[in-house]
């Protein structure tokens, strides 16, 4: 049995430069659990994972407008407030985004994955050293 951090005590961690800031909670062989804080108005990119499973996000603090992509490429935005789960297949494209005025807390539970998948790039696998480029001249641009 491992034991999980404290996620209060990890609300300290500095931000990744775009208003994001995540913090592994547990980083097992087949299971994730990250802490991730957003400012208001930050948000990710549309992206799926690949080669992983569901994952589910619960709202610790703040809220959260999340936007999701299914099969059927039609758009769906659920606004989450503290205390609200969202739970997402890997076939799902999903965009969190911070639409309070005060920070949001996310704690986020999946299985380890192979790729992410950027809508915009027409449905190919990045590494997430890609990723992280294709994010950089998207802030540039």
């Amino acid at each position: 049995m491992r034991r999980a951090q404290n996620v209060w005590k990890l609300l300290d961690f500095a931000e990744d430069g775009d208003g994001r800031g995540h913090a592994k909670v547990l980083n097992g062989d087949d299971l994730e659990v990250e802490l991730n804080c957003y400012t208001p108005s930050a948000e990710n990119f549309l992206h799926r994972h690949v080669g992983g499973s569901s994952q589910l996000f619960f709202v610790l603090q703040g809220q959260a407008t999340l936007t999701v992509v299914d099969s059927a490429d039609e758009r769906h935005e659920l606004v989450l407030e503290a205390g609200d789960t969202a739970l997402l297949a890997e076939s799902e494209y999903y965009k969190l985004r911070n639409s309070g005025d005060t920070n949001l807390v996310v704690y986020r539970v999946r299985s380890p994955y192979e790729g992410v998948v950027l809508f915009e790039e027409d449905g190919r696998v990045v590494s997430e050293d890609e990723r992280a480029d294709i994010e950089a001249g998207y802030e540039r641009g």
